[in-house]
Protein backbone atom coordinates (compact mmCIF):
# COMPACT_ATOMS: atom_id res chain seq x y z
CA UNK A 1 0.00 0.00 0.00
CA UNK A 2 2.82 2.15 0.85
CA UNK A 3 4.26 2.40 -2.58
CA UNK A 4 0.63 2.37 -4.50
CA UNK A 5 0.45 5.58 -2.21
CA UNK A 6 4.15 6.81 -3.22
CA UNK A 7 3.76 6.28 -6.66
CA UNK A 8 0.69 8.15 -6.16
CA UNK A 9 2.34 11.15 -4.64
CA UNK A 10 5.10 11.11 -7.06
CA UNK A 11 2.34 11.83 -9.99
CA UNK A 12 0.32 14.41 -8.44
CA UNK A 13 3.43 16.54 -6.59
CA UNK A 14 5.66 16.35 -9.75
CA UNK A 15 3.38 19.16 -11.32
CA UNK A 16 3.46 21.33 -8.38
CA UNK A 17 5.52 24.92 -8.59
CA UNK A 18 6.85 23.85 -5.32
CA UNK A 19 8.58 20.48 -5.98
CA UNK A 20 9.60 22.40 -9.56
CA UNK A 21 11.23 25.04 -7.31
CA UNK A 22 13.17 22.62 -5.16
CA UNK A 23 14.89 20.88 -8.57
CA UNK A 24 15.78 23.93 -9.56
CA UNK A 25 17.19 24.64 -6.21
CA UNK A 26 18.94 21.18 -5.51
CA UNK A 27 20.12 21.92 -9.22
CA UNK A 28 21.50 25.13 -8.15
CA UNK A 29 23.62 23.09 -5.19
CA UNK A 30 25.33 20.44 -7.45
CA UNK A 31 26.74 23.33 -9.60
CA UNK A 32 28.75 23.73 -6.86
CA UNK A 33 30.20 20.75 -7.13
CA UNK A 34 30.61 20.43 -10.94
CA UNK A 35 33.21 23.27 -13.19
CA UNK A 36 31.23 24.30 -15.86
CA UNK A 37 34.32 25.87 -18.65
CA UNK A 38 32.14 28.87 -19.35
CA UNK A 39 30.83 29.46 -15.79
CA UNK A 40 33.53 28.65 -13.74
CA UNK A 41 32.11 31.16 -10.89
CA UNK A 42 29.98 28.53 -10.49
CA UNK A 43 31.48 26.30 -8.65
CA UNK A 44 32.59 26.04 -4.86
CA UNK A 45 35.27 28.46 -4.03
CA UNK A 46 35.51 25.66 -1.11
CA UNK A 47 35.14 22.85 -3.64
CA UNK A 48 38.15 24.60 -5.69
CA UNK A 49 40.56 24.64 -2.59
CA UNK A 50 39.55 21.08 -2.05
CA UNK A 51 40.13 19.93 -5.06
CA UNK A 52 43.39 21.77 -5.14
CA UNK A 53 45.06 20.23 -1.99
CA UNK A 54 44.34 17.33 -3.14
CA UNK A 55 45.53 16.96 -6.74
CA UNK A 56 48.27 18.93 -5.22
CA UNK A 57 49.45 15.50 -3.34
CA UNK A 58 48.55 13.24 -6.62
CA UNK A 59 51.10 15.39 -8.52
CA UNK A 60 53.81 13.61 -6.10
CA UNK A 61 52.93 10.53 -7.20
CA UNK A 62 51.25 10.40 -10.52
CA UNK A 63 50.25 12.60 -13.13
CA UNK A 64 46.87 12.28 -12.87
CA UNK A 65 43.90 14.72 -12.07
CA UNK A 66 41.40 14.12 -9.10
CA UNK A 67 37.81 15.92 -9.50
CA UNK A 68 34.88 15.98 -6.41
CA UNK A 69 31.88 14.53 -8.43
CA UNK A 70 28.49 14.15 -6.49
CA UNK A 71 25.18 12.40 -8.08
CA UNK A 72 22.06 14.22 -8.40
CA UNK A 73 19.53 13.09 -5.38
CA UNK A 74 16.13 11.68 -6.54
CA UNK A 75 13.79 14.19 -5.29
CA UNK A 76 11.16 11.65 -4.60
CA UNK A 77 13.51 10.07 -2.14
CA UNK A 78 13.65 12.79 -0.14
CA UNK A 79 9.73 13.47 -0.03
CA UNK A 80 8.01 10.01 -0.02
CA UNK A 81 10.00 7.92 2.27
CA UNK A 82 8.02 8.60 5.27
CA UNK A 83 4.74 9.14 3.24
CA UNK A 84 2.07 6.40 4.42
CA UNK A 85 -1.44 5.88 4.70
CA UNK A 86 -3.46 5.29 7.69
CA UNK A 87 -7.20 5.09 9.32
CA UNK A 88 -8.42 7.54 11.20
CA UNK A 89 -11.19 6.29 13.62
CA UNK A 90 -13.41 9.26 14.04
CA UNK A 91 -14.98 8.52 17.15
CA UNK A 92 -12.54 8.25 19.33
CA UNK A 93 -9.72 10.95 16.92
CA UNK A 94 -7.23 7.41 16.53
CA UNK A 95 -4.83 6.80 13.35
CA UNK A 96 -4.37 3.36 13.05
CA UNK A 97 -1.72 1.56 10.30
CA UNK A 98 -3.54 0.11 7.10
CA UNK A 99 -1.70 -3.37 8.29
CA UNK A 100 -3.70 -3.10 11.75
CA UNK A 101 -7.01 -3.44 9.34
CA UNK A 102 -9.13 -6.62 7.86
CA UNK A 103 -8.54 -7.72 5.00
CA UNK A 104 -11.81 -6.39 3.25
CA UNK A 105 -10.60 -2.75 4.04
CA UNK A 106 -7.25 -3.56 2.98
CA UNK A 107 -7.99 -4.71 -0.28
CA UNK A 108 -10.85 -2.21 -0.48
CA UNK A 109 -8.02 0.18 -0.10
CA UNK A 110 -5.67 -1.80 -2.38
CA UNK A 111 -8.72 -1.06 -5.40
CA UNK A 112 -9.38 2.33 -4.33
CA UNK A 113 -5.36 3.34 -4.95
CA UNK A 114 -5.30 1.51 -8.11
CA UNK A 115 -8.49 3.16 -9.40
CA UNK A 116 -6.29 6.38 -8.27
CA UNK A 117 -2.84 5.34 -9.90
CA UNK A 118 -4.69 4.61 -13.17
CA UNK A 119 -6.04 8.10 -13.69
CA UNK A 120 -2.93 9.44 -12.61
CA UNK A 121 -0.55 7.35 -15.15
CA UNK A 122 -3.21 8.18 -17.78
CA UNK A 123 -3.03 12.00 -16.99
CA UNK A 124 0.68 12.03 -15.86
CA UNK A 125 2.26 14.73 -18.19
CA UNK A 126 5.78 14.40 -20.03
CA UNK A 127 7.07 11.81 -22.20
CA UNK A 128 8.18 8.04 -21.28
CA UNK A 129 11.58 8.81 -21.29
CA UNK A 130 10.85 10.98 -18.34
CA UNK A 131 8.75 9.06 -16.25
CA UNK A 132 9.27 6.20 -14.25
CA UNK A 133 9.00 2.43 -15.21
CA UNK A 134 6.46 0.22 -12.49
CA UNK A 135 6.03 -2.99 -12.44
CA UNK A 136 2.89 -3.91 -10.15
CA UNK A 137 3.36 -7.62 -8.93
CA UNK A 138 -0.01 -9.01 -7.20
CA UNK A 139 -0.87 -12.47 -5.79
CA UNK A 140 -4.02 -13.49 -5.68
CA UNK A 141 -5.94 -10.62 -6.17
CA UNK A 142 -9.05 -11.89 -5.66
CA UNK A 143 -8.90 -12.68 -2.29
CA UNK A 144 -11.07 -11.20 0.31
CA UNK A 145 -13.59 -10.23 -2.32
CA UNK A 146 -16.91 -10.58 -3.35
CA UNK A 147 -17.67 -11.20 -7.00
CA UNK A 148 -18.40 -6.97 -7.96
CA UNK A 149 -14.98 -6.51 -6.40
CA UNK A 150 -13.21 -8.82 -7.93
CA UNK A 151 -14.58 -7.94 -11.76
CA UNK A 152 -13.69 -3.92 -10.59
CA UNK A 153 -10.18 -5.41 -9.35
CA UNK A 154 -9.74 -7.03 -13.06
CA UNK A 155 -10.48 -4.19 -15.17
CA UNK A 156 -8.34 -2.04 -13.14
CA UNK A 157 -5.44 -4.80 -13.48
CA UNK A 158 -5.88 -4.64 -17.45
CA UNK A 159 -6.51 -0.75 -17.44
CA UNK A 160 -2.74 -0.21 -16.14
CA UNK A 161 -1.49 -3.17 -17.95
CA UNK A 162 -2.38 -1.15 -21.21
CA UNK A 163 -0.34 2.41 -20.24
CA UNK A 164 3.20 3.09 -21.03
CA UNK A 165 6.27 1.84 -19.06
CA UNK A 166 3.54 -0.32 -16.56
CA UNK A 167 3.79 -3.86 -16.75
CA UNK A 168 1.35 -6.11 -14.36
CA UNK A 169 2.09 -9.63 -13.01
CA UNK A 170 -0.50 -11.36 -11.36
CA UNK A 171 -0.62 -14.84 -10.26
CA UNK A 172 -4.47 -16.19 -9.85
CA UNK A 173 -6.54 -18.93 -9.64
CA UNK A 174 -9.55 -16.87 -10.40
CA UNK A 175 -11.34 -17.58 -14.10
CA UNK A 176 -12.58 -13.48 -13.42
CA UNK A 177 -8.86 -12.25 -13.78
CA UNK A 178 -8.50 -14.40 -16.88
CA UNK A 179 -9.54 -13.72 -20.67
CA UNK A 180 -10.17 -16.30 -22.99
CA UNK A 181 -10.65 -14.45 -26.00
CA UNK A 182 -8.04 -11.66 -25.62
CA UNK A 183 -3.84 -11.20 -25.31
CA UNK A 184 -2.98 -15.14 -24.94
CA UNK A 185 0.55 -14.34 -25.27
CA UNK A 186 0.33 -12.42 -21.52
CA UNK A 187 -1.30 -15.81 -20.16
CA UNK A 188 1.32 -18.39 -18.38
CA UNK A 189 -0.31 -21.13 -17.36
CA UNK A 190 1.16 -23.00 -14.64
CA UNK A 191 0.48 -26.84 -14.02
CA UNK A 192 1.38 -29.73 -11.60
CA UNK A 193 1.88 -33.59 -11.99
CA UNK A 194 0.89 -35.84 -9.07
CA UNK A 195 4.30 -36.55 -9.09
CA UNK A 196 4.86 -33.10 -8.01
CA UNK A 197 6.58 -32.04 -11.43
CA UNK A 198 5.55 -28.15 -12.29
CA UNK A 199 5.58 -27.12 -16.24
CA UNK A 200 4.51 -23.83 -17.59
CA UNK A 201 2.67 -22.89 -20.84
CA UNK A 202 2.71 -19.70 -22.55
CA UNK A 203 2.12 -19.15 -26.30
CA UNK A 204 4.17 -17.05 -28.38
CA UNK A 205 1.13 -15.79 -31.17
CA UNK A 206 -1.62 -14.85 -30.26
CA UNK A 207 -4.58 -17.69 -31.18
CA UNK A 208 -7.09 -15.00 -33.52
CA UNK A 209 -4.40 -12.46 -35.28
CA UNK A 210 -5.93 -12.38 -38.39
CA UNK A 211 -8.76 -10.69 -39.58
CA UNK A 212 -10.43 -14.05 -40.55
CA UNK A 213 -10.12 -14.56 -36.94
CA UNK A 214 -12.18 -11.33 -35.51
CA UNK A 215 -15.56 -12.76 -35.57
CA UNK A 216 -14.90 -15.98 -33.57
CA UNK A 217 -12.72 -14.21 -31.30
CA UNK A 218 -15.97 -11.67 -30.51
CA UNK A 219 -17.99 -14.83 -30.83
CA UNK A 220 -15.85 -16.55 -28.21
CA UNK A 221 -15.39 -13.10 -26.51
CA UNK A 222 -19.51 -12.44 -25.77
CA UNK A 223 -19.50 -16.00 -23.95
CA UNK A 224 -16.83 -15.27 -21.83
CA UNK A 225 -18.46 -11.71 -20.98
CA UNK A 226 -22.26 -12.57 -19.92
CA UNK A 227 -20.31 -16.39 -18.41
CA UNK A 228 -16.52 -15.72 -17.05
CA UNK A 229 -17.01 -19.49 -15.65
CA UNK A 230 -15.90 -20.73 -18.69
CA UNK A 231 -12.08 -19.44 -17.98
CA UNK A 232 -12.35 -22.18 -15.71
CA UNK A 233 -10.66 -24.51 -18.71
CA UNK A 234 -7.66 -22.98 -17.49
CA UNK A 235 -7.27 -24.19 -14.17
CA UNK A 236 -8.75 -27.74 -15.30
CA UNK A 237 -7.20 -31.30 -15.42
CA UNK A 238 -10.29 -32.76 -17.82
CA UNK A 239 -12.18 -30.48 -19.80
CA UNK A 240 -15.81 -31.36 -21.45
CA UNK A 241 -16.90 -29.12 -24.16
CA UNK A 242 -20.37 -29.46 -24.74
CA UNK A 243 -22.93 -26.83 -26.96
CA UNK A 244 -25.35 -26.12 -24.78
CA UNK A 245 -26.52 -25.43 -21.07
CA UNK A 246 -29.59 -28.23 -21.68
CA UNK A 247 -26.62 -30.93 -22.29
CA UNK A 248 -24.95 -29.79 -19.56
CA UNK A 249 -28.26 -30.05 -16.80
CA UNK A 250 -29.41 -33.21 -18.19
CA UNK A 251 -25.62 -34.90 -18.11
CA UNK A 252 -25.57 -33.91 -14.44
CA UNK A 253 -28.67 -34.86 -13.56
CA UNK A 254 -28.62 -38.43 -15.02
CA UNK A 255 -24.89 -38.21 -12.87
CA UNK A 256 -26.64 -37.83 -9.88
CA UNK A 257 -29.80 -39.92 -10.02
CA UNK A 258 -27.88 -43.20 -11.35
CA UNK A 259 -25.52 -42.87 -8.92
CA UNK A 260 -22.31 -42.07 -10.96
CA UNK A 261 -21.05 -38.95 -8.86
CA UNK A 262 -21.36 -41.78 -5.49
CA UNK A 263 -19.34 -44.06 -7.61
CA UNK A 264 -17.09 -41.94 -8.64
CA UNK A 265 -17.15 -38.79 -6.61
CA UNK A 266 -14.01 -37.49 -7.84
CA UNK A 267 -15.78 -36.70 -11.38
CA UNK A 268 -18.47 -34.31 -9.66
CA UNK A 269 -16.07 -31.48 -9.35
CA UNK A 270 -12.84 -33.00 -11.07
CA UNK A 271 -14.44 -32.60 -14.22
CA UNK A 272 -15.31 -29.18 -15.95
CA UNK A 273 -17.89 -28.80 -18.16
CA UNK A 274 -17.66 -26.19 -20.84
CA UNK A 275 -20.88 -24.78 -22.27
CA UNK A 276 -19.80 -23.15 -25.04
CA UNK A 277 -23.38 -21.46 -26.16
CA UNK A 278 -23.95 -22.69 -29.30
CA UNK A 279 -22.29 -25.85 -31.78
CA UNK A 280 -20.86 -22.75 -33.72
CA UNK A 281 -18.65 -21.79 -30.61
CA UNK A 282 -16.91 -25.23 -30.12
CA UNK A 283 -14.02 -24.65 -32.41
CA UNK A 284 -13.15 -21.01 -31.00
CA UNK A 285 -12.76 -22.86 -27.58
CA UNK A 286 -10.59 -25.47 -29.24
CA UNK A 287 -8.05 -23.52 -30.57
CA UNK A 288 -7.63 -22.18 -27.31
CA UNK A 289 -7.54 -25.48 -25.65
CA UNK A 290 -4.94 -26.65 -28.40
CA UNK A 291 -2.91 -23.73 -28.07
CA UNK A 292 -2.40 -24.38 -24.40
CA UNK A 293 -1.98 -28.42 -24.60
CA UNK A 294 -5.15 -28.25 -22.35
CA UNK A 295 -6.10 -32.42 -22.45
CA UNK A 296 -10.14 -31.56 -23.35
CA UNK A 297 -13.11 -34.19 -25.42
CA UNK A 298 -16.47 -32.80 -27.28
CA UNK A 299 -19.96 -33.86 -27.25
CA UNK A 300 -22.35 -32.15 -29.36
CA UNK A 301 -25.49 -33.57 -31.57
CA UNK A 302 -24.96 -34.75 -34.44
CA UNK A 303 -27.95 -33.45 -36.18
CA UNK A 304 -27.37 -36.18 -39.16
CA UNK A 305 -30.62 -34.21 -41.03
CA UNK A 306 -29.54 -29.91 -40.93
CA UNK A 307 -27.33 -29.74 -43.59
CA UNK A 308 -25.97 -26.71 -42.22
CA UNK A 309 -24.52 -28.21 -39.48
CA UNK A 310 -22.20 -30.77 -41.54
CA UNK A 311 -19.68 -28.00 -41.56
CA UNK A 312 -19.53 -27.49 -38.06
CA UNK A 313 -19.05 -30.85 -37.73
CA UNK A 314 -15.98 -31.13 -39.71
CA UNK A 315 -14.49 -28.67 -38.43
CA UNK A 316 -14.65 -29.74 -34.80
CA UNK A 317 -12.73 -32.98 -36.32
CA UNK A 318 -10.00 -31.43 -37.61
CA UNK A 319 -9.38 -29.30 -34.73
CA UNK A 320 -9.75 -32.52 -32.73
CA UNK A 321 -5.91 -33.52 -33.73
CA UNK A 322 -4.59 -36.53 -35.32
CA UNK A 323 -4.92 -39.39 -33.79
CA UNK A 324 -8.66 -38.36 -33.00
CA UNK A 325 -7.62 -39.93 -29.56
CA UNK A 326 -5.86 -36.97 -28.44
CA UNK A 327 -9.19 -34.86 -27.80
CA UNK A 328 -12.02 -37.08 -28.87
CA UNK A 329 -15.57 -36.39 -30.18
CA UNK A 330 -18.96 -37.97 -29.11
CA UNK A 331 -21.65 -36.95 -31.41
CA UNK A 332 -25.12 -37.81 -29.76
CA UNK A 333 -27.25 -38.87 -33.08
CA UNK A 334 -28.82 -39.38 -34.78
CA UNK A 335 -30.02 -35.94 -34.38
CA UNK A 336 -30.09 -34.37 -30.98
CA UNK A 337 -29.76 -34.56 -27.40
CA UNK A 338 -33.58 -33.95 -26.86
CA UNK A 339 -34.36 -36.32 -29.83
CA UNK A 340 -32.85 -38.98 -27.66
CA UNK A 341 -34.55 -38.82 -24.66
CA UNK A 342 -37.79 -38.48 -26.44
CA UNK A 343 -38.74 -35.25 -26.36
CA UNK A 344 -39.60 -31.99 -28.13
CA UNK A 345 -37.60 -29.06 -26.68
CA UNK A 346 -39.82 -25.88 -26.36
CA UNK A 347 -37.99 -22.52 -27.18
CA UNK A 348 -36.92 -20.26 -24.18
CA UNK A 349 -34.76 -20.22 -20.89
CA UNK A 350 -36.98 -23.87 -19.52
CA UNK A 351 -34.84 -26.10 -21.87
CA UNK A 352 -32.65 -26.83 -19.57
CA UNK A 353 -35.45 -27.44 -17.03
CA UNK A 354 -36.76 -29.44 -19.63
CA UNK A 355 -34.06 -31.78 -19.15
CA UNK A 356 -33.47 -32.63 -16.10
CA UNK A 357 -37.29 -33.44 -15.51
CA UNK A 358 -37.52 -35.97 -18.83
CA UNK A 359 -34.00 -37.65 -17.39
CA UNK A 360 -35.87 -37.96 -14.22
CA UNK A 361 -38.86 -39.62 -15.22
CA UNK A 362 -36.97 -41.68 -17.30
CA UNK A 363 -34.67 -42.55 -14.56
CA UNK A 364 -38.01 -43.69 -12.20
CA UNK A 365 -38.54 -45.69 -15.42
CA UNK A 366 -36.11 -47.55 -15.31
CA UNK A 367 -36.02 -46.30 -19.40
CA UNK A 368 -32.67 -43.92 -20.34
CA UNK A 369 -31.81 -44.26 -23.72
CA UNK A 370 -28.17 -46.39 -23.81
CA UNK A 371 -27.40 -44.25 -26.39
CA UNK A 372 -27.77 -41.42 -23.87
CA UNK A 373 -25.92 -43.10 -21.34
CA UNK A 374 -22.82 -43.96 -23.42
CA UNK A 375 -22.69 -39.96 -24.01
CA UNK A 376 -22.81 -39.41 -19.88
CA UNK A 377 -20.06 -42.39 -19.76
CA UNK A 378 -18.38 -40.16 -22.49
CA UNK A 379 -18.53 -36.98 -20.69
CA UNK A 380 -17.05 -37.81 -17.53
CA UNK A 381 -14.79 -40.90 -18.50
CA UNK A 382 -13.92 -40.09 -22.56
CA UNK A 383 -15.72 -43.68 -22.82
CA UNK A 384 -18.54 -45.30 -23.48
CA UNK A 385 -18.58 -47.58 -20.75
CA UNK A 386 -18.06 -46.84 -16.83
CA UNK A 387 -14.92 -48.22 -15.68
CA UNK A 388 -15.00 -50.75 -13.00
CA UNK A 389 -14.38 -49.27 -9.36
Amino acid sequence: LGKLVNLIVENQLSKRQEVIDLQNAMKRVLDLFSPDPDHPELQAVEIRELESKINAGLKEVIGGEARIRTDPPDINSLLLPNTELVVRDTAVDIDTKVGQQGHGLQRTLVITLLQLLAEAQETTVGTPATRRAVILIVEEPELFMHPQMERRMRDLLYRLSAQPLFQVACCTHSPVFIDIANRHKAILKMSKTVEGVVSAKQVTNEIFAGHADEVERQRLLAVSRFNPSVNELFFAREVVLLEELTAVAAFERAAEVTGLFTRHPGKKRGVSIIETNGKGNIPAFQRVLNAFDIPYRVVHDEDRRNAGELANNLRIVALSGNPPANHPIHMVGPESLENTLGYVPQGGTGKPYAAVCKVEELHNQNALPQPFLDALNFVYFGALTEPPL
